[in-house]
């Protein structure tokens, strides 16, 4: 199969994998995305001839499914509800949000594929498109685990980007260090909110 058409191909799964971790509502299953999402990245990088920042990023993506895994399992996600915003939005407002910024993603792959030399058009669109629903994501929740969902999904959108500048492995080392501080302390972050609202829950 043609070089293009694979990175096409494969730049329309990791778009519509962002977007289904922006609907989707079981934080279970955005665990799932997420690890898709890094594996959709990995692809992209190897067949953008990085193989060692494609592996880098299988690594933090198997690190980040098993924090996220304890994580869920400290916070009791069969009684923990996601936290929700004052105005929570629907599934189908997130839904067409996510398409739409998806779609001004792939229009600007152009012009971001000129700005940087050797970036193909299809990454630019992936690395794009993740990053706008990576801050789409962040603006749409209080919860503290899609907090780490929308910033990953963000930083692997620069990553995309940024490895054909930079594909030294000191920088992949340094950007895989970035992934898991967010993973840490957005972790920490749930479980002190959880416990903050323990009290409250058993006093009632």
């Amino acid at each position: 199969m043609d070089l293009v058409l694979l990175l096409t191909v494969l730049s329309i799964v990791v778009a519509g994998t962002g977007t289904a971790l922006v609907v989707s509502e079981d934080r279970r299953v955005g665990v799932g995305l997420l690890v898709a999402e890094y594996l959709g990245v990995a692809g992209l990088l190897t067949l953008a001839g990085q193989p060692a920042a494609a592996l880098s990023r299988v690594g933090v993506g198997a690190c980040a499914a098993a924090i996220l895994v304890i994580t869920l399992q400290r916070m009791d996600v069969e009684r923990v509800r996601s936290v929700e915003g004052p105005t929570p939005p629907g599934g189908w407002f997130r839904l067409s949000a996510s398409l739409l910024v998806v779609a001004a993603a792939w229009g600007l792959s152009n012009s971001v594929a000129a700005i940087l030399p050797g970036l193909a058009r299809a990454q630019a669109g992936a690395g794009v498109a993740l990053l706008t629903l990576g801050l789409l994501h962040l603006g749409l929740t209080e919860d503290p685990i899609r907090w780490v969902f929308a910033l990953l999904t963000a930083q692997l959108g620069f990553e995309v980007m940024y490895a054909v500048l930079e594909p030294s492995l000191a920088v992949q080392a340094i950007l895989a260090g970035v992934h898991l501080g967010i993973l840490l302390v957005g972790s920490d972050i749930a479980g002190r909110q959880k416990a903050s609202v323990e009290p409250e829950s058993t006093g009632i």
